[in-house]
């Protein structure tokens, strides 16, 4: 299964190896991180999460327990620009 999301971090996460590392190790999911935005002040980043049902929802429910802003969108549609802050 394959869900894509669009994550915005807050400032005080925007350092940590969420993506790369908590949700591979905890969840044994794989985040393909298909376009971003980054500053010292905001991240928008949009990613494809691919695993079991299961383990995408128990990752996305972990991103908002952190504080990280998550919406879903459709992983059929094409990626025709970079993420956004209006995105999420």
């Amino acid at each position: 299964m394959k869900k894509r999301i669009f994550c915005n971090f807050p400032p005080n996460l925007i350092k940590e190896p969420i993506l790369s590392q908590s949700l591979p190790t905890m969840f044994s999911v794989k985040p393909n991180i298909r376009g971003a935005q980054i500053s010292d002040d905001f991240a928008i980043v949009l990613v494809d999460i691919e695993g079991e049902d299961h383990n995408i929802d128990q990752a996305i429910q972990y991103l908002r327990t952190k504080g990280v802003n998550v919406k879903e969108v459709d992983a059929n549609e094409p990626i025709t620009r970079p993420p956004q802050l209006g995105d999420v």
